[in-house]
């Protein structure tokens, strides 16, 4: 697989990032440009062709999800797509993107009414862990156990 580097505008990668993110996951936290760029996560986007731009004329992000490492296991954090561009692989493209990085196990927290997701991450080999309640929803817990245990 080719891997090209693109010339970009970190903050307004960051910008784009926090904005998919505000817009599209109605998380409790309001990201900014800055709290995407100082906050421990790697994220990878998927974007969009040539011809689609963002305002400050960089490519537009399609979608984002996020990951951090932690004692070798892998948290998948804030994966979104845009809504024009869901039911389109792209949300699974960046999954299995950091599947590969081949870790012993992945974590990933998915609210119980995202339906979409939840059917993705089982195709994907996740399971149910645990979850927690909150006000109108629970948030489950879902593992994946890498290639250290055998399974992938």
């Amino acid at each position: 697989m080719s891997k090209f580097i693109l010339p970009v505008n970190k903050q307004s990668i960051a910008s784009q990032i926090a904005a998919l993110l505000n817009a599209q996951n109605n998380l409790t936290t309001v990201y900014t440009p800055n709290t995407i760029l100082t906050n421990n996560l790697h994220y990878l986007v998927e974007l969009g062709g040539f011809n689609e731009r963002h305002i400050d004329n960089e490519r537009k992000i399609l979608g984002v999800c996020g990951y951090m490492l932690n004692n070798h296991d892998i948290y998948i954090r804030h994966l979104s797509i845009l809504k024009s561009y869901r039911r389109q692989g792209i949300a699974t493209k960046l999954l299995q993107s950091i599947l590969d990085l081949k870790a012993p196990r992945y974590y990933m927290q998915v609210r119980s009414t995202n339906m979409s997701c939840l059917h993705m991450a089982e195709r994907l080999g996740f399971k149910y862990t645990s979850h927690i309640f909150k006000q109108n929803y629970a948030i489950l817990t879902l593992e994946k156990l890498g290639d250290f245990h055998g399974n992938n």
